[in-house]
Order: structure tokens, then sequence, then C-alpha cells
């Protein structure tokens, strides 16, 4: 079998507090009542049940439980912190495919693989690769890694997923104190018998992909068209129903991919021993355990993820199952669910017997 051997994450030393919005920002956004997307306190057919318990206690904060935030230095680019993750995990293991995914890329087009590579100094003959598929695209990693290890075509690979969201913030809007910038790496490879990645389920719902997008306003204008538009690419909701879908149905999403991964598996919420899915807000975690009926303790609390690093998009995920592992929370033998939704908008999940 195949599976995650090695995890590793570079935080950036700046840290920014609230105190960095002010009292401007803050009494512009005085009136807002609950989480931006999600409307109704009261449940409703568009709002699940558990999101609405578990997102009520910070109705009357505006940063959402969000306290602190790390920030990159202006002198890295989002491929550093990448090569500072993936050498955590670096070891005597020959190398030979690196899959990356960059929430912000320092370029366009080509993406950071080549540069995350250099920057590594891996050797020509390695493979690397951008895999994107939003928030989600550390699971989608680490499982597209270990199906082609499996397959014989490679040895070992490197997966890495950063969030250099500082970059592409509108630092006005409500949601501008939720996001951190950040990597996590993991080495995959081969896992001894009956331990590593068992099984994987992913659902794309190509309907929602206005929910989030990186974009110009109007987004009609052409990215690419900066002599038409003349501003920065900023992260927008584009299509508020779907993003309003997003959040308000997470726990629905959830359920829809990982109990039919359960259910392969004769498995029931009790016998996973750890789940991880990103601190995309203070109650994710709380909401999907109560969801799958995962008990409490075998979830991070989410509260004190958020508090300190806020959501870290696409290696958000990643580094909660990183804090489980060096906490001591996963343990040898545990069934490990992993979960997280993306932009686009990808639900995936994979389950892991630990290594």
């Amino acid at each position: 079998m195949t599976g995650i051997l090695r995890l590793g994450a570079h935080l950036p030393s700046q840290v920014r507090t609230n105190d960095f919005w002010g009292a401007e920002w803050a009494k512009a956004h005085a009136g807002r009542v609950h989480d931006d997307v999600i409307t109704q306190l009261d449940v409703t057919s568009t709002v699940d049940i558990e999101v609405a318990r578990h997102s009520a206690r910070f109705t009357s904060d505006l940063f959402r439980g969000a306290r602190e935030r790390r920030v990159m230095a202006e002198h890295h680019a989002s491929s550093d912190m990448e090569a500072l993750a993936a050498r955590q995990v670096l070891g005597d293991e020959p190398v030979d495919l690196l899959i990356v995914s960059s929430q912000v890329p320092d370029f366009p087009s080509p993406l950071n693989h080549g540069l995350v590579a250099h920057k590594l100094g891996l050797p020509p003959t390695v493979t690397a690769m951008t895999l994107d598929t939003g928030c989600a695209s550390f699971v989608t990693g680490a499982a597209t890694a270990s199906r082609l290890i499996q397959s014989g075509a490679y040895r070992n690979a490197i997966v890495v997923a950063s969030s250099a969201m500082s970059r592409i913030l509108d630092e006005g809007a409500p949601s501008a104190p939720f996001l951190g910038d950040g990597a996590v790496a993991a080495l995959v490879g081969p896992t001894p018998p009956h331990r590593g990645l068992v099984d994987t389920e992913v659902l794309t719902r190509g309907e929602l992909h206005g929910g989030i997008v990186l974009a110009p306003d109007p987004v009609s204008t052409p990215w690419y068209r900066g002599d038409r538009h003349q501003q920065p690419l900023l992260a927008r909701h584009h299509d508020h129903e779907a993003t309003h879908t997003m959040a308000a149905q997470a726990v629905t999403r959830c359920r829809e991919v990982c109990e039919p991964l359960l259910a392969r598996h004769g498995l029931d919420g009790v016998d996973i021993g750890f789940l991880a899915v990103p601190h995309t807000t203070a109650w994710f975690g709380s909401a999907f355990a109560d969801a799958l009926a995962i008990p409490g303790e075998r979830v991070l609390p989410h509260e004190e993820q958020f508090a300190k690093y806020g959501h870290l998009m696409a290696a958000s995920v990643g580094l909660n199952l990183h804090l489980g592992v060096i906490s001591g929370r996963v343990k040898s033998g545990d069934w490990v669910l992993v979960y997280s939704p993306g932009a686009g908008f990808t639900q995936a999940a994979m389950l892991i017997r630990w290594p």
C-alpha cells in the first residue's frame, strides 16, 4: 500500500492581529449579522442544522473567532513557502514526483511546480506538476500521488499546498480577517501492509464555480486584460447564491462524500480515530464531527486553530492533519478521515489507515 509517510508545515513568522483592521473597518461592518453567507439563524431548507447550531456561537463577533493570522514577508513568494515546507519532509527516499497547489502562484503561468523543484534541488528526472482543486487540493494531490505510486510509475512523491491569500485580499471586505498564509507538505510513498490510503471519494459541482473566484471587478472583464480593468485581481464572491450554498450546506456536502466512503468499508463515525478538515471557520470541525457522529475529542479544536492561523485555503486541511500528528492525536493503526471542500466546487475525502 501507499500513503503519507511524513508531514511538514511552514508558517510565516509575521503575525497580523485583529487590530490591523481598525475602528473604521469595525464601524463599516458593525451591522453585519451572522456569517456573511449565512443570513438566517433559524434552520431552513437552505441552512444545515449543524451549521446554524455551531456557527451561532460566533454571531456577535465581527471576526467570527479569528484573532491572529500569519502573513508572508514582502520579499517572499509562495514558492519560497512551498520549498520551506517541502524541505521538512525530504529524506533519503528517492523522490521522482512533485505535485504542487499554489494559492496564489508566483506567476499566472507557468505555475510553481518547476520553481519548487528547482528550489529543492530535485533532478530533472523528477515529474513536477500543478494540481488545483481549490482548498481540496491537498486531498486530491495526496490521493493522486498515492495512486500513481501504486501503479508503479513512481517510487515516492512530495505533495505541497500553500496559501498566499494576503496578496489578493480586499482588506476592507468582511471576510478579509479570516484568511492566512502558510504551506504544508507531505511525503507519499510505500507503506506497510494494511496501512496507508484505503479509499477516496470525490464529487465535482461546477454549478457552484462562481462561489469564489480570483478576478477583477466586474468579473465579466477577462482577467488577463489588465489594459481594460486596470486593477488588482482579488478573491471575490461572483455568484452569491453559490457562496451561500457552499457555506450554509457545508455539512450536507461533507456527508455526501464521507458517508459513502465509510459505508464501503463497514465503518461508522465512532470508528474514526481522527477527523481532519480545514479550519475554514471556527466551527467547521465541531459541525462536521457532529454530522458524522465522530466523538468531538477526535477532531482538533478548530476554534483554537482558526484563532491562531485563520483559514489557510489549500494548506488548511494538511496543516490540520499535521497538527493532529505532532500533538499525538493521530496514532498508528487509527482510521483517519480527511475531508475538504474546494472552490470550483470540489468535495474530496480520503480514508487512511495510519501507518
